[in-house]
């Protein structure tokens, strides 16, 4: 039974996160990245993601982008109501593409309405309710059309995730957890963070242990703007082992046949972020998110582009 395919698109759903480790004192040379925003006040985006699946040497990349923008609606003591519009999504022609991109891109110009604390902090959904049940509807649609048994399963496992309060964030509101990652945090120029955190498990109940590295790469000599760099990575050898006993514990009387193709094989879990933020105008200039899950033969690489306008 060949089980990566699968795990790798629960993988690609459940990895993204909204925050990371530790902050650090304040220090020379270091800086704190907090928003100052204004009611009314409009940012543009242009979001691009790139997903490249590798099964048994077949290669298939699936590619999606659109146009955003969000206006902060309320500003107060705690923090900021901010309403987020998606538009003009096009998914890559071909046939190749990843379903939570296509369920996302039935929600052109709903408004997605979030809170975001005082320091640049994701902090809630707030109109879940009507999202989740648009986006039920969306999904039952496309499921009743699809014929291809593969993609439909896809569709009903996205439909599951999208029915827990983190898992709707995780699946569909990537891109905005990733114009928010660093406001909050104080970095500190060429002094590196390392952060002991967890990444979630797709092959078991127990969470991966990770290293966390995050440091601020380049700072303006007006400390106008600055570039912030983090990665994290599993242990390879911890990658391999819980995928096994996930293999061992599905089949136990085929466990040996269904290990041996794997026993030399290479296993990797990892993600790399970076940044450009303009600290005068409080916005994202550039930013990337890339994830990779490899597990023997077949792997997925998960690269998500935001671009200030």
């Amino acid at each position: 039974m060949n089980f990566a395919p699968k795990i790798l698109i629960i993988f690609s759903i459940v990895i993204f996160v909204f925050s990371f480790g530790q902050t650090t004192p304040p220090i020379q040379d270091s800086v704190d990245i907090i928003p100052v925003w204004k009611v009314n006040e409009i940012k543009n985006i242009k979001v691009k993601s790139t997903t490249t699946d590798i099964v048994n040497n077949k290669k298939t990349i699936a590619k999606y982008q659109y146009d955003a923008h969000f206006k902060i609606l309320k500003v107060d003591e705690n923090g900021y109501d901010v309403e987020w519009l998606f538009t003009n999504a096009i998914i890559s022609k071909g046939g190749d593409f990843v379903v939570e991109d296509n369920i996302f891109s039935k929600l052109e110009n709903q408004r997605i309405l979030i809170r975001i604390s005082n320091t640049g902090k994701f902090v809630e959904l707030i109109n879940r309710e009507t999202l989740q049940k648009k986006t039920h509807m969306i999904v039952d649609e496309l499921i009743a059309k699809e014929k291809n048994p593969k993609i439909k399963t896809e569709y009903q496992i996205v439909k599951a995730l999208i029915s827990i309060k983190d898992g709707f964030n995780n699946t569909l509101l990537k891109p905005i957890g990733l114009y928010y990652f660093y406001f909050g945090n104080h970095v500190k120029l060429y002094q590196k963070q390392h952060n002991n955190v967890t990444l979630p498990n797709p092959f078991d109940d127990e969470v991966f242990s990770a290293e966390e590295i995050v440091e601020m790469t380049q700072l303006s000599s007006d400390h106008s703007s600055l570039t912030i760099e983090t990665s994290k990575k599993v242990p390879n050898d911890k990658v391999k082992k819980s995928y096994i006993n996930l293999l061992t514990k599905t089949k136990p009387d085929q466990a040996k046949q269904i290990i041996q193709p794997f026993k030399n094989s290479e296993f990797e879990f990892s993600e790399k972020r970076k940044q450009i933020i303009d600290l005068k105008n409080n916005t994202v200039t550039s930013g990337i998110f890339n994830t990779i899950m490899k597990i023997g033969p077949h792997s997925r690489t998960s690269l998500w582009e935001i671009e200030g306008l």
